[in-house]
């Protein structure tokens, strides 16, 4: 192989690490404030506002660290926790992976071809991408099945 040749191949190797590197980042929360305590001089017992204002600001905190799911992509990420939004779906969490992805519509039905270049096809004519979800695999394709707080999206790549 020439010198050209291996250089080229030696970046396009370096190109996909850093793309799967950062593949399945979810977006940190900011840091949140620290409570504040309450004044001196006030009777125990006693919510102010502020301690009504911060208690539902736990309680927000909880339900949402509470809806999320977690997605695994066979060769790619494992168990990266996503926030869920109503109506989300299995296809729109794989979607906020980042992963480069590509999908057909098949009728009114969303198929995964391919994920960050492997495709279906490419180890024979019956493999491809599936996706489970808590282990179970849906009858519905993946733009159809919503998800739900603490589902465990599984995507695996089958050869038959």
């Amino acid at each position: 192989m020439s010198k050209n040749k291996k250089l080229i191949s030696m970046m396009m190797a370096l190109c996909m690490s850093a793309s799967l590197m950062t593949a399945c980042q979810s977006k940190e929360e900011p840091p949140q404030e620290p409570p504040v305590s309450t004044e001196a001089g006030e009777e125990q017992g006693q919510d102010t506002e502020q301690d009504a204002q911060q208690d539902s600001g736990e309680q927000n905190a909880e339900q949402a660290s509470e809806d999320v799911c977690k997605i695994t992509i066979q060769g790619f990420c494992t168990e990266t926790e996503f926030a869920i939004e109503s109506g989300d779906t299995v296809y729109n969490i794989l979607k906020k992976t980042q992963v480069d992805m590509g999908a057909t519509k098949n009728g009114d039905s969303i198929f995964v071809d391919g994920i960050n270049g492997k495709y279906a096809g490419d180890e024979g004519e019956t493999s491809g991408w599936v996706y489970t979800v808590n282990g179970e695999r849906p009858e519905q394709s993946c733009d159809k099945y919503e998800v739900k707080a603490g589902d465990n999206i599984v995507w695996e790549y089958v050869t038959e």
